[in-house]
Order: C-alpha cells, then sequence, then structure tokens
C-alpha cells in the first residue's frame, strides 16, 4: 500500500513539473508568434520602401514600385499571413 501511494505522490509531482513546462512552453511559443509577426511586418516595409528606391518604375506589368503592386496590397497580405500564422499555431 505505501509503494503505491509512493507511486501515486511520484506521478503527482511529475504532473505538476511537466504542467509547468507546458505553461513555460506556451508563453514561449507566443512570444515567438508575436516576434514573427513583428518581423513579417517590418519584411513587408523594407519590401514596400525597397520598391519605392525603384522611382516607381513598372515591375511585373504593375506600377507602383513593389513586386506586388503598389499601394496597401502588400501589407494586407503580409496582415493575413500573420493572421493565419497566429491561427494555426495556437
Amino acid at each position: 500500500m505505501k509503494t503505491t501511494q509512493s507511486a501515486i505522490d511520484s506521478l503527482r509531482e511529475l504532473n505538476s513539473k511537466l504542467t509547468s513546462q507546458i505553461v513555460e512552453l506556451r508563453k514561449e511559443k507566443d512570444s515567438l508568434i508575436d516576434k514573427n509577426a513583428e518581423l513579417l511586418a517590418k519584411e513587408s516595409v523594407l519590401k514596400r520602401n525597397e520598391g519605392s528606391k525603384e522611382g516607381g518604375k513598372q515591375i511585373g506589368g504593375r506600377e507602383g514600385g513593389g513586386k506586388e503592386g503598389g499601394g496597401g496590397k502588400e501589407s494586407r497580405k503580409e496582415e493575413k499571413k500573420r493572421r493565419e500564422y497566429k491561427r494555426n499555431n495556437n
């Protein structure tokens, strides 16, 4: 009986430790998702700035500088990517 109770106590302690690790890993995952979203936003800005350095030349048959076209199209696509990434990784 003592060994059974000892095993139960040991398993409870292990379960508690694992639960704590899971909580920490989830926090880390959320932090990485946020950082990834920030990096995607910065990448989008850099791509737009790169396109504006071209002086508004036509690239890919469109005006506006960027590879994806001009205006806010690329930022909307990046925002959509960020939302999909967050949704899929939660």
